[in-house]
């Protein structure tokens, strides 16, 4: 995923949004089926892990995508769709776990995900490369073509002697450009604060099933290590928890819009570590379930502007490999996140939390030291 979404990101500066998309997609599709009829655990794994990798090729590409069809003004609801478009797909996972699974089995609930895919690629077809890629690579007449495309999509009647002046870069998705003066200290603050919220979160997919069935309160007693399937109650504390991300989502962009990105962002983050602390506090199973929900809606929150603000931070030529570079960062903190509950949850809980507590406090320091607000910012283009 993250090796992915770093290389992709870089592919997708030189030859565009729309090709790498699409074969994303259709190989993401090929793989997960493949998974359903596995005959063992190794072919599985394979087909998870290329599954993955275009996962994390689309949500970098996409991104991107998504946001280049926007003026100043509506560009933060780009990214909101598409922040808001990965919190559903976590919801409608965990609410077809709570009604499928228990019905019709792991395989053909695979299947049943995999075919949600189908209207991207659909999509991905029907709509134009982005018009602003096109201008970054030099291709005048396409990028013209695309922009009248999308008006007669739109309803809109555009004049005909309506002319896009392009100008050509011919170092698109360097690393040397993302990494120079100008743009060194917004990728690394966003890698890091990505990495540090990812971390967090998907530590959380993997602990919070973790807490919920084993009916431990607070962090300071190790339970018994028991591999069971989770109870339906379970299945339903987690569709909450995960719900009011939209909510979160929502939240995010009122904020982005009113007020702007960077004071959210640091409120956000510096509100989830002090909920990350409350695991250490041993009250209930309701106070450990409303602190999953408040914890999860302030990673929301941050994740949400993130998104807003990557694509805002860079032009053009280098915006897909940045976005690329920040995701695969983020998504290694994932794994690391979700391996140290492995490691630590049935030897040292305490440890587990402190931990997820002292990585929040780093991505709400680098918060701190991030001074650039984007709101208002003309999206640099080549």
């Amino acid at each position: 995923y993250a090796i992915c979404a770093v290389v992709f990101g870089k592919i997708a500066d030189k030859y565009g949004r729309k090709p790498v998309i699409k074969w994303a997609t259709i190989v993401l599709m090929v793989a997960a089926t493949a998974g359903a009829v596995s005959p063992n655990e190794w072919v599985f794994l394979l087909t998870r892990v290329l599954t993955g990798a275009c996962v994390g090729v689309n949500i970098s590409c996409i991104a991107c995508y998504c946001t280049e069809f926007s003026e100043s003004r509506y560009r933060a609801h780009g990214s909101f769709i598409f922040s808001v478009s990965m919190k559903l797909g976590k919801v409608g996972v965990n609410v077809l776990a709570y009604l499928l699974l228990h019905v019709i089995g792991w395989r053909w609930f695979i299947i049943v995900c995999t075919i949600q895919a189908v209207p991207t690629l659909v999509m991905i077809i029907i709509l134009p490369e982005s018009p602003r890629y096109l201008c970054a690579n030099g291709q005048q007449d396409k990028a013209m073509k695309a922009i009248r495309c999308l008006a007669r999509l739109n309803g809109k009647e555009l004049s005909d002697d309506l002319q896009v002046v392009c100008c050509s870069d011919k170092d698109s998705g360097s690393y040397s450009k993302l990494l120079n003066k100008e743009h060194k200290k917004s990728v690394i603050a966003l890698s890091v604060i990505y990495f540090s919220n990812i971390f967090v979160e998907y530590g959380l997919i993997t602990l919070l099933p973790l807490l919920f069935s084993s009916d431990i309160c607070g962090a300071g007693v190790a339970p018994e290590h028991i591999c069971q399937n989770l109870s339906q109650e379970d299945l339903a504390k987690l569709s909450i928890v995960t719900s009011t991300q939209i909510v979160a989502a929502v939240g995010a962009l009122i904020l982005a819009l009113t007020v702007n990105r960077l004071v959210p962002l640091r409120v956000a983050i510096g509100f989830a570590v002090l909920s990350m602390m409350c695991f250490f506090v041993c009250v209930g199973p309701v106070f450990t379930l409303l602190t999953s929900v408040v914890i999860k809606m302030c990673i929301a929150v941050s994740n949400t502007l993130i998104w807003i603000m990557m694509p805002e931070s860079f032009p053009a030529d280098i915006r897909s490999t940045a976005i690329g570079f920040i995701n695969g960062w983020g998504k290694l903190g994932g794994l690391l996140g979700a391996g140290c509950v492995y490691l630590l949850f049935y030897t040292n809980p305490y440890a587990l939390i402190g931990l997820y507590s002292a990585v929040a406090l780093i991505g709400f320091i680098s918060s701190l030291v991030y001074d650039r607000e984007t709101k208002g910012e003309e999206m640099k283009e080549t």
